[in-house]
């Protein structure tokens, strides 16, 4: 290998070197700045946390605004809520006398236990929607099947 050549390898391989020691200077300064932010916003959420979220410096008639800004929309939603509230329980009061009325119906009908009354109250769904021979038949097949896997 001729002097040059050499010269030019050790020259590329000085580069290199040089090369990589910036790459890990560049990222152990990176490591660095992103500790040093890590334990800035550790520090910052635990100042947060016990001294509370620092209220911005404004004038006692802007604060007043915003406190009745803010009293009227908490209000505006309370009734809101409540308007809500009361369609749900009226909502409720109408099934409840719905189901008592079921439930009554079904007691006069003669059926006793809930099972008796969730069976008729099948039944009675069946024949609405016509299904009644298809369940029929289907609860025979399997009353079939089931013997002949007792067997």
């Amino acid at each position: 290998m001729s002097i040059q050549k050499r010269q030019q390898k050790k020259k590329k391989n000085r580069e290199l070197d040089v090369q990589k020691k910036i790459l890990k200077k560049r990222e152990d300064l990176r490591k660095e700045k992103k500790l040093a932010l890590f334990e800035e916003m550790q520090r910052r959420e635990i100042d947060a946390l016990t001294y509370g979220k620092q209220e911005p410096i404004i004038d006692e008639e802007k604060k007043k605004a915003r406190q009745e800004l803010k009293a009227k929309a908490i209000k505006e939603k309370l009734e809101k809520n409540l308007k809500i509230l009361e369609a749900l329980e009226k909502e409720f009061e109408e099934e409840e006398k719905s189901r008592k009325a079921v439930n009554e119906s079904l007691e006069a009908e003669g059926y006793g236990s809930i099972k008796e009354k969730m069976d008729a109250i099948h039944q009675k769904a069946l024949d609405l929607t016509g299904k009644a021979e298809e369940y029929k038949k289907a609860q025979q097949d399997f009353e079939e099947n089931q013997k002949v896997l007792e067997n």
